[in-house]
């Protein structure tokens, strides 16, 4: 059977962005990732901390694959290094983004926005005002036996 793959990251950077492989049938999820590894041997170190997903659906490693599967090989992804900071005063966006941005430094994501008014744990969330640290939205809870807000840093 044939089966379509997408690797994400550091495994697209590694193996290929798509590549459909031929399995047996009855193959599963870390067959896939076998059959992966031995076109791309750069991928095995990886595997202890790669995700399965079998039809846009996380999946256990050995959930069994069918004809026409799009399985997807996704490692976890952080941020990179720079400037880091807190801030009580309003954050300029478009000067943040401009020092961060670059040839080679892959996608850049800004949300500017508000908080809900209820979590979804159903902690209320509130607006502390420039006057208590400037940021839209505080999450209000119970942390470590006292209450205390939790900031999402924001601009207003």
């Amino acid at each position: 059977m044939q089966v379509n793959v997408r690797c994400f990251a550091i495994l697209r950077e590694l193996a290929a962005d798509r590549v459909r492989l031929e399995l047996a049938d009855g193959a599963t999820l870390s067959d896939a990732w076998d059959a992966l590894q031995e076109q791309f041997p750069a991928v095995t170190p990886h595997r202890p901390y790669v995700r399965g997903a079998r039809n846009s659906q996380y999946a256990d490693w050995e959930v069994s694959l069918a004809e026409g599967d799009e399985i997807a090989f996704l490692p976890p992804v952080s941020g990179g290094s720079g400037p880091t900071g807190l801030t009580a005063t309003e954050i300029d966006v478009a000067r943040l983004e401009r020092a961060v941005a670059g040839e080679g430094h892959g996608a850049l994501v800004t949300f500017v926005g508000r908080a809900r008014n209820r979590a979804d744990d159903g902690r209320e969330v509130t607006d502390p005002g420039p006057d208590r640290g400037g940021g839209r939205g505080a999450l209000a809870g119970d942390f470590g036996g006292g209450r205390a807000p939790y900031r999402d840093g924001g601009a207003g």
